[in-house]
């Protein structure tokens, strides 16, 4: 039958022990939306809602009651058509560790209302009961995306950046520990609300999930969707291969080509990107999960501010860039033009990784302090979008991480060959340009070792907002907009694209299992610095063994921070390790040394603490401000600070300064 809408409130799913201990069964509660309030009782549970006809069943919401009813087998369970409550634009879900304690807010997303994959085939987030026989529900559910789903259809209003997927729940036996767990995951999306779980799919547009192909911790939250790859690499549910049905073509439900990196992210990021750049780069579409995801987090365990990570690689390729892009091939790899960041190219890897996370913070149902979740306001739940483009790269050893740079080229290797460069050229120059002989700690740099490390550009959080869905009848669609607005008539305020900033990648950001961490012991260099002209000679000529790590810091700064801070792109923790002989060295009339000592080494004073390598960006920006420009790269160098801190155990004048 057709649902005609009636109106709005709160639809619930409670379990209660019913007939033997121990056996929970579920009950529907339905509060209408003037009598919501998160901390009133559950009314009294005296009836099945299959023991009343569909219309009887209607009828117990259209009034203004709070309503509670078991979801259990009656005299019209056999019916395949029941309720639908539609239009959801937020779930909750609530854990407790035992039948004896309260539940807590384990996972709150914010849900898109509706949307069409199709042309004129408009669907629902929403909660169906007992559809297709059996006293069991299913949640139907579009997720919010910063990019468009896939690309077998054209044109935004066929392409919504939402995600659907439908949960099915069946109580069978009624055990505890299985309340939160659906029995069946369908992918894709469903027309009329109507699930069938048999071997067969609904339709073209969604199937039914093997057993094998999504964890065994079957709750929302505890796991991601995959285009490819293997459960197990991260948990996911994986889409490419044998379903329930048949063989599954995992570009029926994920892009197929590049559109959604090149427009959708990095268009929207503020890039520069040809309308054709779709062709080129191609989109990676290995057997990984790793290359195309969707993912959730939260802000530590805090449930109210969840995350939404939407991953897609692309590969360099052997098709015909646009010359006007931002994106370019670069021998075997891909570069970024950041004129603002260095004044040129930087060169990442064959692969580039983009993660684009949405955030909200969705705050405790309050109507009394202006917190109601109906709040029409378009900055509710403040959406915020986080961007992220990461690589792996293989460090070559020997000087200058592998050989300085030629003049011109694109930097590379996180800009640390660069540096090494700068540093080794800087300090040659030092002798005849200062009388005596100048002492310095600008190092020759090199791996100790081969090794490999993911480098990751990250951007300061941007503003999103919902879109209206221009009835008039509802505040939003629940889709989400951000970065630069499209190009068609836009009339808002021109975008400006937001200072990047570089360093290793955080571990928490990668995929565990899956290629993001193949090879990867910790993601840290280690390099071994030399040739100081600070130290006196000495054979063997004394080294520093140097550890880097990911500042993160530096990556987590706001564009306030970055226009204000320290004027460098890249940044690097440097640990300096103790050494292993005694040495001794000169700055200016002091001459330090470390000689072998029982015990630890002094502690190095907490203002000192700060250790790092910078490169990039303008350098000294001789009282310009925001506007100073990088500096040039054609020489190979660029703007560069290395700060060390070693421990010493004797300082003794050796002469008297003079100016």
């Amino acid at each position: 039958m057709s649902l005609r809408p009636t109106r709005d409130g709160v639809v619930e799913i409670h379990y209660l022990e019913k007939g033997p201990a121990a056996t929970f069964r579920p009950v529907l509660r339905w509060t209408p939306r003037e009598q919501f309030s998160p901390s009133s009782p559950l009314p009294d549970v005296q009836h099945n809602l299959f023991d009343f006809t569909v219309k009887e069943a209607l009828d117990l919401f259209k009034g203004d009651k709070d309503h509670a009813i078991w979801i259990d087998a009656g005299k019209y369970t056999g019916n395949t058509d029941w309720l639908a409550f539609r239009g959801a634009f937020l779930i909750e879900q609530h854990r407790a560790p035992d039948a004896h304690q309260d539940a807590l807010l384990d996972l709150r997303w914010p849900l898109v209302r509706s949307c069409a994959y199709a042309p004129g085939h408009k669907v629902f987030s929403g909660l169906d009961v007992g559809r297709r026989g059996g006293s069991r529900y299913c949640l139907n559910l579009h997720l919010p995306l910063p990019a468009r789903r896939s690309t077998l259809l054209s044109g935004d209003e066929v392409d919504p950046r939402a995600f659907p997927f439908c949960a099915v729940y069946e109580p069978g036996k009624g055990s505890f520990d299985k309340i939160l767990q659906f029995t069946t995951l369908v992918g894709g999306w469903i027309e009329g609300d109507s699930v069938d779980t048999s071997a067969a799919p609904v339709s073209q547009t969604s199937f039914v999930f093997s057993d094998v192909q999504y964890p065994s911790d079957a709750t929302l939250g505890s796991f991601g969707f995959s285009a490819r790859g293997r459960p197990t690499q991260g948990g996911f549910a994986v889409y490419d291969g044998t379903q329930k049905s048949k063989k599954i073509d995992a570009r029926k439900f994920w892009p197929e080509t590049a559109r959604p990196f090149t427009r959708d992210i990095l268009g929207r990021f503020g890039f520069s990107i040809h309308s054709d750049s779709a062709k080129w780069p191609r989109l990676k579409a290995g057997d990984t999960t790793a290359d195309l995801s969707l993912r959730f987090a939260k802000n530590g365990s805090d449930a109210t501010k969840p995350a939404f990570i939407y991953r897609i690689a692309v590969s360099a390729s052997d098709g015909d860039p646009n010359s006007g892009d931002d994106i370019k091939k670069s021998g075997d790899a891909l570069s970024l033009w950041l004129s603002k960041e260095t004044g040129g190219w930087i060169k990442t890897a064959e692969a580039l990784y983009a993660d684009c996370k949405l955030t909200w913070d969705i705050p405790d149902h309050d109507p009394g302090h202006g917190q109601d979740i109906w709040n029409s306001d378009a900055q509710r739940w403040s959406p915020k979008v986080d961007l992220s483009f990461h690589w792996k790269n293989d460090v070559p050893t020997g000087e200058n991480l592998g050989g300085s740079p030629a003049k011109g080229a694109d930097l590379d290797f996180g800009l640390l060959r660069h540096a090494a460069h700068t540093f080794r050229e800087t300090r040659e120059a030092l002798k005849p340009v200062e009388a005596g002989q100048p002492r310095s700690v600008l190092p020759d740099l090199q791996a100790d070792g081969k090794q490999t490390v993911r480098f990751a550009l990250n951007s300061p959080s941007l503003d999103a907002h919902f879109i209206k869905d221009g009835s008039g009848m509802q505040a939003d669609t629940g889709l989400i907009m951000w970065g630069r607005p499209p190009g068609k008539g836009a009339t808002d305020t021109p975008f400006i694209r937001p200072r990047l900033r570089l360093s290793l990648a955080r571990l928490g950001d990668l995929i565990p299992g899956s290629d993001d961490t193949t090879g990867l012991a910790d993601n840290k260099l280690r390099l071994i610095a030399s040739n100081l002209t600070f130290f006196k000679d000495q054979k063997p000529a004394p080294k520093i063994n140097l550890i880097l790590s990911g500042d993160d810091g530096w990556v987590a700064a706001e564009s306030n921070e970055i226009a204000d801070g320290e004027p460098f792109f890249a940044s690097y923790v440097v640990e300096t390790l103790s050494a292993g002989t005694a040495w001794s060295g000169r700055l200016s009339s002091l001459q330090f040394d470390l000689s072998p000592v029982e015990g630890p080494l002094p502690t190095r004073p907490d203002e000192l603490t700060l250790t790092y390598l910078r490169a990039g960006g303008p350098g000294t920006r001789q009282a310009m401000g925001d506007g100073a420009p990088p500096v040039s790269l054609t020489s190979g160098r660029l703007a560069a600070s290395i700060h060390l801190v070693l421990p010493v155990t004797d300082v003794t004048p050796v002469n008297v300064d003079v100016s």
